[in-house]
C-alpha cells in the first residue's frame, strides 16, 4: 500500500510539476499591462458601429491615451460615421492636449455647416482652434450666402482674428 501510494504521488508530481510553469506564465501574461492602447477616430467609429454604449465610449474617451483626427476633415469624417455630437466633443476635449496647426477660416466653417456637423460641435470648434475669420461685410455676405446660422456668425464675429 506504502509503495503504490509513493508511485501515485510520483506520478502525481510528474504529471503536474511540467504545468505549473506553464500557468504561472499564462497568471504573468494576464496580469502584465497590455502595451498602452492609443485611441484614434477609427477606434471610436468602431465602437460606435458595434453599438458600444455612448457613455462606455465617452468614459473611455476621457481615460485613454489618444491620437484624435479633430480637424475640420477628420470631424467630417466622425459625422459621416453617425458618432455623436457629444462624443465628437470629448474627443475635442482630449485632443486638446495636442497642439494643432490647423487655422480655421470662412470657409472651414462653411464646409462644417455643408456636411451638417452639429451647431454646438461646429461652435466647440470655433472656441478651441486658432482662428483667420474674414469678417468684413464681404465675408459675412457670403456666410449668410452659405447658410452659416447667426449664431455661429456671432462666435466667429467675437473671435474675430
Amino acid at each position: 500500500m506504502r509503495l503504490r501510494l509513493a508511485t501515485l504521488t510520483v506520478v502525481l508530481a510528474l504529471v503536474i510539476a511540467p504545468r505549473a510553469p506553464a500557468q504561472a506564465q499564462t497568471q504573468a501574461q494576464a496580469q502584465a499591462p497590455k502595451s498602452a492602447e492609443v485611441l484614434t477616430n477609427q477606434s471610436v467609429v468602431q465602437m460606435v458601429l458595434a453599438k458600444v454604449p455612448k457613455d462606455v465610449i465617452q468614459a473611455k474617451v476621457q481615460s485613454t491615451r489618444s491620437d484624435f483626427d479633430i480637424s475640420v476633415s477628420g470631424l467630417i469624417g466622425l459625422q459621416a460615421n453617425k458618432v455623436s455630437a457629444d462624443l465628437m466633443k470629448a474627443m475635442m476635449s482630449a485632443g486638446a492636449k495636442k497642439p494643432s496647426t490647423e487655422v480655421l477660416t470662412n470657409e472651414s466653417v462653411i464646409n462644417m455647416v455643408a456636411s451638417k456637423l452639429p451647431k454646438d460641435v461646429i461652435l466647440a470648434k470655433i472656441q478651441s482652434t486658432k482662428k483667420n475669420f474674414d469678417i468684413t461685410s464681404d465675408g459675412l455676405v457670403s456666410l449668410n450666402t452659405n447658410k452659416v446660422p447667426k449664431e455661429v456668425v456671432t462666435v466667429m464675429m467675437a473671435a474675430g482674428h
